[in-house]
């Protein structure tokens, strides 16, 4: 007799409501300083990817010989709605001082010191926090100020990618060498 099972929520303290509700950033350093809040993200996406390569044997029928791991990655995206001049320095230049309100695309084209420490961070009802880390990140795409009837404010999308960091220059490490994800064990 087939057994099934259980369907339905196991339990309501496993829910991860709402919007990231803390994200920030700072320039790259083995202890990031001059953190940066970015305000809440709405529509934030954190990923995280793996790519494996499968090696076959050689008889007959082939069968599976081999998984290697090829690459991993982290990657945000989201929706950015409080917009100011150290905001949108860090999403064009990625760089998290700002003496101006001036923002000068372009001018930033040494990428050996552009690159930056991110955190966001999301919290449950019952007060425990999901962290992501990324030791070594630079945002990249469009960045794109929104209006019209569809807008309640001006916000921007971005993304922002975790780079190799085994070398430990910003924090990383061989076995940590994009950065983290802490998330509180399930409820039971």
């Amino acid at each position: 007799m087939a057994t099934l099972t259980p369907q339905g929520l196991n339990k309501s303290a496993n829910l991860w409501l709402g919007d990231w509700s803390s994200c920030s950033a700072a320039t790259a350093a083995a202890t990031p300083t001059n953190e940066i809040y970015l305000g809440m993200v709405k529509e934030g996406v954190l990923e995280l990817s793996r790519e494996d390569a499968e090696y076959m044997n050689t008889g007959f029928p082939q069968k599976l010989a081999l998984i290697v791991p090829q690459r991993a990655g982290m990657r945000f995206t989201g929706r950015m709605d409080e917009l100011h001049s150290v905001n949108l320095g860090m999403l064009v230049n990625n760089i998290t001082t700002n003496a101006s309100n001036y923002i000068y695309p372009g001018t930033q084209c040494s990428f050996e010191d552009n690159f930056l420490t991110f955190w966001a961070r999301r919290r449950r009802c019952d007060g425990n926090v999901m962290e992501a880390r990324f030791y070594k990140a630079m945002t990249s795409g469009l960045v794109s100020i929104d209006s019209g009837e569809d807008a309640s404010v001006a916000g921007t999308p971005f993304e922002i990618a975790a780079l190799d960091d085994t070398n430990g220059e910003y924090g990383g490490s061989s076995s940590a060498p994009l950065g983290f994800v802490f998330i509180a064990s399930p409820e039971a």
